[in-house]
This record gives C-alpha cells, structure tokens and sequence, in this order.
C-alpha cells in the first residue's frame, strides 16, 4: 500500500504534488496524536510585528531550514551507500535532526517530527532525482504550511 501511494505521490505534476503534501501535513497536525506530551502552548517566538512574524517564518526559516535538514543533511546522507539504500532511513534522519530545532515543547517537537520533518524530507527525496528544483519545491510546502499557521493563529 505504502509503495501505491508513493508512486502516486511521484507522478502528480509538481503543484499538485505541493498541495497534496501541504494537505498531508495538514491532515497529520490535526490528527492531535501528542496531546499527552506536555506543551507550553506556544511559547515560541515573540515577534515585534507581523512583518517581522511574516519574514522570519514564512521567508527566513523555510529557506534556511530546507538548505540545512533537506538540501545538505539528505545529501550527506546519501553519500553513504548503506543509506542511499534505504531512503526511509534518510527521511527518519532528516526529520529527527529537523524536529530537535523545535523543541519549544515536547509535542511541538514530536509534531514537528511528523508533520513537517518527514512531510519535507520526503518531498525533497522525490524531487531530489527529478528535478533540480527540488529544493525550491519543499521551500514552497514549507512556506506555505508556515504562512498557513500563522494565518490560522
């Protein structure tokens, strides 16, 4: 089943691939699975103001955190061979040391894991191979999902 539906996933054109994994993202943060870790609701950021709150997480952020736990961490990974191998492992590793920079809370961190971590790395392993984009297009997921919350909050 898992194998169907990446194969799905790796032939949608690219912006139904975007709004597809945004959906994803969406459906797993709503799902609320770790509301039994504690959580400081939401002491993240202090922004001075909504521009300052726009640019540094919709634009600053997505930007540098897709070229640090996608772009150079997946392509470190995937020098190793053993790694290369199993793609899985690389997409566990990618959102492990991805969730460890949200650790405002234990289940920020933990939903940070699963719903942008792995959703981000795997988008950027599909699009690796395919195209040169591939980084620009988990930049858009993220930036999306970003302006998403912070419209939301």
């Amino acid at each position: 089943m898992l194998k169907k539906l990446d194969n799905f996933l790796k032939n949608l054109p690219i912006i139904l691939f975007i709004i597809t994994m945004f959906i994803i993202n969406y459906c797993i943060a709503r799902m609320n699975l770790f509301v039994f870790l504690p959580d400081n609701n939401g002491a993240r950021h202090v922004f001075i103001s909504k521009y300052n709150q726009f640019l540094e997480s919709v634009i600053i952020a997505p930007f540098f955190e897709t070229l640090i736990y996608q772009k150079v961490l997946i392509s470190l990974c995937c020098t190793w061979s053993e790694l290369r191998k199993r793609k899985y492992l690389i997409v566990i590793i990618s959102s492990f040391i991805f969730s460890l920079n949200h650790t405002y809370s234990p289940q920020y961190a933990v939903e940070t894991f699963f719903s942008g971590g792995m959703i981000f790395a795997y988008s950027y392993l599909v699009y690796k191979d395919k195209t040169k984009y591939s980084f620009w297009i988990v930049f858009s997921i993220h930036a999306t999902w970003n302006l998403f919350i912070m419209i939301y909050n």
